[in-house]
């Protein structure tokens, strides 16, 4: 680009024009890392998140079966009647195994806390591309100010010729 021109303001102007749109490239490309670690970063933490309460349901949910079992066998000991014994542990493995149930659908779905990473990444991108675009529209408008009427044209494309309607018939 500095070929086309020979003054050295215009070669100054040619310069700045580069320096802003190089700044402007590693502003926006910051930016959508920044927001590409952000997003990873929230994943991992929504999974490390749901994980740990998955395994404290199923902690729980031992806990209730060993609970069950126990009583059964202290029943069992202190003389109670087997079939009411035996109903008894049937009674609390279906509790233990419904309130799992209930609890585990009780957790979040990953999908909806992903929802909000994924909006937050694709705000701060089309940010991140808007400020570029702005950036560089503000460095060639400066370019412009400082080349003036010394800048190369591009030649225009012709316009093709609208072809006339045919009359209806």
């Amino acid at each position: 680009m500095q070929e086309k021109f020979q003054g050295d303001e215009e070669k100054q102007a040619v310069i700045a024009f580069t320096q802003a749109v190089q700044a402007a490239i590693a502003v926006r490309r910051e930016a959508i890392n920044t927001a590409i670690t952000n997003f990873r970063d929230g994943v991992n933490e929504a999974i490390a998140f749901r994980k740990s309460l998955v395994d404290s349901l199923v902690v729980d949910f031992r806990e209730a079966i060993r609970a069950a079992y126990d009583k059964a066998k202290a029943d069992c000991e202190a003389g109670v009647d087997a079939q009411t014994v035996l109903e008894n542990l049937r009674a609390d493995l279906r509790q233990a195994k419904e309130d799992y149930l209930a609890d585990r659908q009780e957790i979040d779905k990953l999908s909806t806390s992903m929802e909000a990473l994924i909006n937050a990444k694709k705000e701060a991108v089309e940010k991140a591309n808007a400020d570029f675009k702005a950036a560089v529209e503000q460095a060639r408008d400066d370019f412009k100010v400082s080349v003036g009427e010394k800048e190369p044209e591009e030649p225009e494309e012709p316009e093709e010729p609208e072809e006339p309607e045919e009359p209806e018939v």
